[in-house]
């Protein structure tokens, strides 16, 4: 439903108002995953930016 109401123009605004707490909540939900695997494991996240940003 979400994707009939928002042009990609407003998903677009929409990501890069938020892209802070979009990017805390995948490294959140990430390192959970892979801790539960392997505890030791060290993470290093790296977030590209769309081109027409």
């Amino acid at each position: 439903m979400i994707n009939n109401i928002l042009t990609e123009k407003t998903k677009q605004e929409y990501v890069d108002s938020n892209r802070d707490l979009l990017e805390e909540q995948a490294k959140s939900f990430y390192t959970s995953i892979v801790m539960g695997v392997n505890p030791e494991a060290k993470l290093n996240f790296t977030f590209q930016t769309s081109k027409s940003s």
